[in-house]
């Protein structure tokens, strides 16, 4: 059917001159406003279709009274019944059946007036309501592929119109696209394109498009409220909430004047969310409680489900949970009955973060999972669920995941502009690296949210933010900072009536107050939030309030009421299956009873507490830098837990606690690395890994965590019987023995593990046999000072250390005989001479290299004449690895290479290029120096590759301009030597090799640590003969974290790195003697330690030149081949000669065999 057009002008004649229908409750509930005294009058209006038939004007007023006005729906039904018309009946009664909540039926209706050829739009959106209320998407769609009742333009917006109510909105946008290139115009094709654009986060053009429809149908007031409402959410969700809240008011003003309920119903409810935005909680309220009246009036399902789930919003805020969770799952409930999978998707994620404030991460986890499928390809949605995501994994210790949602997040928040969602975002990256003591960096997000929310008056989320920011200027010692944000935050929770924030201010205010030892501040503001925390039963604030308070109570010296307070909290943290409290708790408890002399209670409170964090550690592989920086945030634990056994003589349990504690995330790579091998399909690294953290997190039922336990059990055992040597990874206890390390250890391994306390020293000495301990009387400070007097070089305070050469490196002989003595040689006496020494050095020797300790001295010797100096690499082979763990798994490394050779040396740099020159300003810039940065030429590097070439076969060798980093990387995987012979220089505590940047536009010559553990290397050894290649950002536990690490993780077995700036004309002729004696057999440690022996008699015996190269990992032979006497030339000519005669005879014979 075809409707005639009507002017718009019989629409507003129709509005003003019928007679009155009176709406009471619109009255009754708005005294103020006035009334609006003509409307509809539906006796006219049939009046009017009986003499002069349908057109569109008229189907739109009667669905506008149908759905808006208090009429008799009965007496209605039967009216349209005597209508002439089919379409037009069946449609209206559809819309009386929807008002009725009769869905199934409207569906029949409307689907038996689809034969009817309609091309009025509006029956397309019921129809596509009709089938998502009734879960018919899929025979709706099957129909729009088989059918020709309708004409292109109304298919394509039927098409949209399903694709957008699945939430496929790049692909609704199309067919919206495509209907307003058919439909001229058309305001309902419009307007659903607008809303397309709104949900793919294009703010600009759903404005566009609202901006054009306001201009053609200005005196359309039935569109118009609708037009205001759309307007007004763009505007919110660009943050400009008072202009939202103009919009949402004139809206409200329109919907009265078209007696449009709905729109009522939804104004209301976008006005209560502003004022709860303006922290105007009671009017808010108010506004919520009228928009669900307004939408019950009418049996507005989806007004009604709108008012509801903001209401429950609303309740959050002021923590009355309980409330908020019966109007979410109100609102649930009505979205589903509708099948509204965006909103569903943001109810989700309100559901979601509920759950997270009763502690119920597994329901909240499955609201977030329901809210990603919802969101289809709604944007905002998506970024929400993600969020939310987030900040349950964060919340349940599983950073890694955290920041992996987090980062998705980011990505598609950044792509539609949503400067609250921005600001969630970053409040959740600050509190994901705050608990990982990343407190620069949690800085900076917070002060990144901070600034985006200024313009957007929402006193929750400032007091939010403010308090987290106090946290982390406390914990930075910026006393003052966090005291003035602790405050400010207290004052925006105060006028917004946010108790939740202002305890967690008052608590933390407290604790400032308790470091400074106020303990009469501390106690007055820990009172004000145990007030609150107590009336709210807020568990977690409580647990909170009770740590702080066994700390003064501890500080005080009061034992007993200390006790209490962190068993409380302990228990209260086990409840709300909160990781880090039980953690904390557990420390506090051991350090308590360790003060007070109960070292028996103490050790089992430790054990706890680091049990935990194993637990919690083993699902963070998936980021090297998260498992880093977690480790490192929870070190203190572990070395309160070793000097409590040190102080016990348990030494053998304490080198394994302090063993445990070095380079974990270097250990987890390696592990995973073999994994990944045996992995086979049965099971991913990553499956392994997240089942052993659903085990551990608390969350799950008692029978579902027993029986993820009994498939946990199956699958290993079945990888231990089919790989016996995995044992040592999937059993943690297999790694708690030393004999199991000394497994690893050859009859002439000694391995030296050095750990320093505040007041001792103490050495472990390992061999095959025998676990031996040394304990010295030399604290961390007299050591530091100690290896500061060696060189200048090791001296921490130095900003000139990346320049120095021969001269500047003064090394001090008499300094280094000293500290020999005093670390070194109790233990070195216990070892026979041309054994090997594997060395495991603390944190302050990690990048000093042992083997130029001088082992004798005489006083009447030159500090600075070093022939005539015996240095301990003349007696012993020195290696190095961060940890016992690390070095047995280097030495059980089986993964393959292919036996081939990679040389890559003296590449040639275009220092003219823009990548070079953009790379050397932030290099300058990272080095601080007063020279500019320049690459000179390596002199002798080209020598130094080619004398290689001519010791060992090399495969490939790559120089000058070939000498590019895309060669390396595609010829270095699974090469067992690889050897650099480049420039290198630290960037931001991170080296930096550089390759030739001529003709190579895949990368940019510049390899990073990052790009190395992307490389599956499996090399039996890595050489970087370079500048510091060696040297990196310094971790507490991980220990430098760098190249060494990088191509540890990558699969290599061993690596050769520098310490410091070296010679390149001394380094090639150290490099040559070390291939030199490789190739006649001797082990990796013992070539490095002869061609330094047989380099300093040569050539110079000042440790600058030879002591930069140290040697880490396994230290075993490796069988290499000579390279061919001949020239390939040559050797390509001797065979064509060689095949020419073979030819020249086989033709000869055959000819004679044809003679006969």
């Amino acid at each position: 059917m075809i409707f005639r057009r009507v002017s718009i002008l019989l629409l507003v004649f129709l509005f003003s001159s019928f007679a009155v229908i009176q709406l009471t409750e619109t009255n009754k509930n708005f005294p103020n406003e006035n009334k609006v005294s003509k409307v509809i009058n539906l006796d006219s209006l049939r009046f009017l279709i009986s003499t002069r038939g349908w057109n569109q004007t008229f189907i739109e007023l009667y669905q506008h009274a149908l759905l808006n006005f208090s009429v008799d729906l009965n007496f209605e039904s039967e009216k349209i019944n005597e209508l002439p018309g089919n379409f037009e009946k069946l449609f209206l009664q559809a819309i009386i059946l929807k008002r009725n909540g009769n869905f199934k039926r409207m569906f029949d209706s409307l689907l038996a007036g689809f034969d009817e050829h309609p091309n009025y739009f509006p029956y397309f959106d019921e129809l596509v309501f009709s089938v998502k209320a009734t879960g018919q998407s899929s025979f709706l769609k099957n129909l729009l592929e088989n059918t020709n009742a309708i004409g292109e333009a109304q298919l394509a917006y039927l098409s949209g119109l399903l694709h957008s109510s699945n939430a496929e909105q790049e692909d609704a946008l199309k067919f919206f696209l495509k209907a307003d290139s058919l439909g001229s115009d058309n305001k309902n094709v419009l307007f659903n394109l607008s809303q397309v654009y709104k949900s793919l986060g294009d703010y600009k053009k759903a404005g566009e498009v609202l901006d054009k429809l306001q201009k053609i149908y200005a005196d359309d007031i039935i569109l118009k409220p609708k037009l205001l409402l759309a307007e007004g959410t763009l505007y919110y969700l660009s943050n400009n909430f008072k202009i939202a809240e103009k919009f949402y008011k004139k809206a409200f003003d329109a919907a009265l004047k078209s007696e449009d309920r709905i729109c009522q119903s939804k104004a209301l409810t976008d006005l209560g969310i502003c004022a709860d935005n303006n922290g105007a909680i009671d009017k808010a309220r108010k506004f919520f409680k009228e928009g669900i009246i307004a939408a019950k009036d009418v049996n507005d399902t989806e007004s009604l489900a709108f008012a509801n789930s903001e209401l429950g919003v609303s309740y959050t805020f002021t923590n009355e949970l309980v409330d908020a969770k019966k109007n979410y799952i109100a609102g649930y409930e009505l979205y589903k009955k509708l099948g509204n999978s965006v909103r569903l998707a943001l109810l989700s994620n309100n559901l979601g973060r509920l759950y997270m404030n009763f502690f119920d991460y597994k329901s909240a986890l499955k609201y977030f999972d329901e809210g990603i499928q919802f969101a289809g390809d709604d944007k905002r949605a998506q970024a929400l669920n993600l969020t939310g995501l987030a900040d349950a994994y964060a919340n349940l210790s599983n950073y890694s995941k955290a920041l992996r949602y987090y980062r998705e997040a980011q990505k598609i928040s950044a792509e539609i502009k949503d400067i609250t969602l921005n600001t969630e975002i970053s409040t959740g990256l600050g509190a994901l690296n705050f608990n990982l003591d990343r407190f620069s960096s949690s800085s900076f997000y917070y002060q990144y949210a901070l600034e985006l929310q200024t313009g957007s008056a929402d006193p929750y989320l400032a007091a939010d933010i403010y308090h987290k920011l106090g946290l982390t200027y406390f914990r930075l010692d910026s006393l003052s900072a966090a005291e003035k944000y602790f405050k400010r935050s207290i004052e925006l929770s105060s006028s917004s009536r946010n108790e939740y924030a202002a305890a967690l201010s008052y608590g933390d205010l407290a604790d400032l107050y308790l470091s400074k030892k106020d303990f009469n501040n501390a106690t007055t503001f820990l009172s004000k939030a145990k007030s609150i925390a107590q009336k709210n039963q807020w568990d977690h604030l409580i647990a909170e309030e009770e740590i702080l308070e066994g700390n003064i109570n501890s500080e005080r010296k009061y034992f007993e009421p200390a006790r209490k307070n962190f068993q409380t909290a302990l228990k209260i943290a086990q409840n709300l299956n909160d990781f880090n409290f039980q953690i904390l708790a557990n420390y506090s408890l051991g350090k308590l009873f360790y003060n007070n002399g109960f070292a028996e209670a103490a050790e089992s409170f430790y054990k706890s507490g680091i049990s935990l964090i194993e637990d919690i550690s083993r699902p963070l592989f998936e980021n090297s830098e998260v498992q880093i920086s977690y480790f490192n945030a929870k070190r203190e634990l572990y070395d309160s837990y070793a000097q409590l056994l040190l102080q016990q003589k348990k030494y053998e349990q304490a080198f394994l606690i302090i063993d445990k504690s070095r380079s974990r995330n270097t250990m987890q790579n390696l592990l995973n690395l073999k994994l990944s091998t045996i992995s086979d399909g049965t099971k991913s690294i990553e499956d392994l890994y997240e089942m052993d953290w659903m085990i551990n997190s608390g969350i799950y039922s008692v029978a579902e965590t027993d029986s993820l336990k009994r498939l946990f059990s199956v699958l290993k055992n079945n990888l231990a019987e089919k790989h016996p040597d995995l044992k040592r990874i999937i059993d943690p206890q297999y790694n708690n023995k030393v004999f199991n390390f000394q497994k690893s250890l050859d009859d002439r391994e000694n391995f030296i593990s050095i750990y320093f306390t505040e007041d001792r020293s103490f050495l472990f000495l390992i061999t095959r046999s025998d676990f031996q301990t040394i304990e010295l009387e030399l604290n961390k400070k007299e050591i530091i000072s100690l290896v500061s007097k060696v060189s200048p070089y090791f001296d921490l305070k130095s900003n000139t250390r990346y320049f120095f050469n021969k001269d500047l490196f003064a090394f001090n002989s008499k300094s280094a005989y000293d500290l020999y003595v005093k670390i070194l040689k109790p233990v070195v006496d216990k070892i026979q001479q041309n054994e090997k020494l594997i060395i495991s050095p603390s944190k302050e020797l990690l990048a000093f290299p042992f083997e130029f300790l001088v082992t004798s001295y005489a006083p009447t010797e030159s500090y600075y004449n070093y022939s005539d100096k015996n240095f301990l690499i003349s007696d012993y082979a020195i290696s190095y690895s961060p940890s016992a763990s690390v070095y047995a798994e280097e030495v059980q490394n089986k993964l393959t290479n292919n036996d081939k050779v990679l040389i890559v040396g003296d590449p040639a740099i275009d220092s003219q290029s823009r990548e070079f020159a953009e790379r050397r300003g932030l290099l300058e810039e990272s080095i601080s120096s007063p020279r500019s940065f320049t690459l000179l030429p390596l002199k002798y590097s080209g020598e130094e590759v080619n004398m290689i070439g001519k010791i060992i076969k090399a495969d490939n060798i790559f120089l000058n301009k070939d000498a590019t980093e895309t060669n390396f990387k595609v010829n270095a995987e699974l090469s067992k030597i690889i050897h650099l012979s480049t420039h290198s220089l630290l960037y931001k505590k991170q080296p930096l090799i550089f390759f030739s940047n001529f003709y190579d536009p895949e990368n940019d010559g510049f390899l990073e640590a990052s790009e190395i553990v992307q490389l599956k290397l499996n090399s039996d050894l890595v050489v970087l003969s370079s500048c510091s290649s060696g040297l990196g950002k310094l971790d507490e536990s991980e220990g430098i974290i760098g190249m060494t690490k990088a191509f540890f993780d990558a699969g290599t077995k061993s690596v050769i790195v520098s310490l410091w700036e070296v010679n390149d004309k001394y380094t090639s002729k150290l490099m040559t003697m070390f291939y030199q004696k490789l190739s006649e057999g001797y082990d990796k440690s013992e070539a490095l330690r002869m061609a330094k022996v047989e380099f300093i008699k040569k050539h110079s015996a000042n440790p600058y030149f030879w002591a930069a190269f140290v040697l880490s990992g396994n230290t075993s032979r490796l069988k290499l081949e000579s390279p061919s006497a001949f020239s390939p030339y040559v050797t390509l000519i001797l065979s064509i000669i060689l095949i020419s005669i073979v030819a020249y005879f086989f033709i000869r014979r055959k000819r004679r065999i044809q003679i006969f």
